[in-house]
């Protein structure tokens, strides 16, 4: 593995690279070549299996050790507050509070999240 991220900004570039890179998806954190969830394997077990990704997944994927167990980091919490701060009419509506809800809005397009994160970095880097 490479460096860990270290700010919200390392883990927001990183992801956005990712998403950009190896592809977006919704309703699973990550699927394979043939479109499949992976579900319930390590990071190094799915690594190589990994063809797209919704926000969450790259995120997860960015911060964390183990991407088969959820847990709130203090750095996930920044990342997801400097993700709502840009999107304020989204995220204000208590029902859409999620990252993975905001992915997985049915209009939602690969374009729509890199600009979301393109907007986060550059609010972070301030």
């Amino acid at each position: 593995m490479g460096k860990k991220a270290r700010t919200v900004v390392d883990v927001l570039k990183a992801a956005r690279w990712m998403i950009e890179n190896i592809g977006w998806t919704q309703f699973s954190d990550f699927r394979d070549s043939k479109g499949r969830p992976i579900i319930g394997e390590s990071r190094l077990q799915c690594v190589s299996k990994i063809r797209s990704m919704c926000l969450m997944g790259a995120l997860n994927l960015v911060e964390k050790e183990d991407i088969r167990y959820y847990h709130i980091t203090s750095m996930r919490k920044k990342v997801e507050r400097a993700i709502q701060k840009v999107c304020p009419r989204w995220f204000a509506n208590t029902s859409n509070t999620s990252i993975s809800n905001f992915n997985d809005d049915p209009d939602r397009k690969k374009e729509d999240i890199l600009r979301v994160l393109d907007l986060a970095i550059k609010d972070a880097q301030r």
